[in-house]
C-alpha cells in the first residue's frame, strides 16, 4: 500500500511540474515574440519524465527464458544502460564482425565470437 501512495505522489508532482514548464515556456514564448526573436508554439512541446525506480530486470528476463522466450539483438542491446544507440551497436557488431571474417578467415557462422564454433564442425 505504500508503494501506491508514494505512485500517488509521483504522478501529482509531475503533473504540477509539467504544468508549471509548460507556464514557464510559455513566458519564454511572450518575450521571444516581443523581441522579434521568433516563436514557437508551447502547445507542441511533449514533456516527458522517466521513472527512476528499480526494476527487478533478472527476475523479468529469468521469467521470459524459462517461459522458452528470445529476444532479438536490438531489444537485448536496448536493454543495457551502457549502450545508447542499439542501432549503431548491430552496425559495430556486424562490422566487427566482416572484419574477423576477413583477418582470420572465420567460417560466416563463426565470425561472431562463438565459442563454440570450430571451424566447420
Amino acid at each position: 500500500m505504500k508503494l501506491f501512495a508514494l505512485e500517488q505522489m509521483r504522478a501529482i508532482k509531475e503533473r504540477l511540474f509539467k504544468k508549471s514548464l509548460r507556464d514557464r515556456y510559455r513566458l519564454i514564448n511572450n518575450i521571444m515574440s516581443m523581441a522579434s526573436e521568433g516563436e514557437f508554439d508551447v502547445n507542441d512541446l511533449s514533456i516527458s519524465f522517466t521513472e527512476n525506480l528499480p526494476k527487478a530486470v533478472d527476475k523479468e528476463i529469468d521469467w521470459f527464458s524459462k517461459m522458452g522466450g528470445q529476444l532479438s539483438l536490438r531489444t537485448m542491446l536496448s536493454q543495457l544502460s551502457f549502450v545508447e544507440n542499439p542501432d549503431e551497436e548491430m552496425e559495430q557488431i556486424e562490422e566487427e564482425n566482416k572484419l574477423n571474417q576477413e583477418l582470420y578467415g572465420f567460417p560466416k557462422e563463426c565470425a561472431g565470437g562463438d565459442r563454440g564454433c570450430r571451424g566447420g564442425e
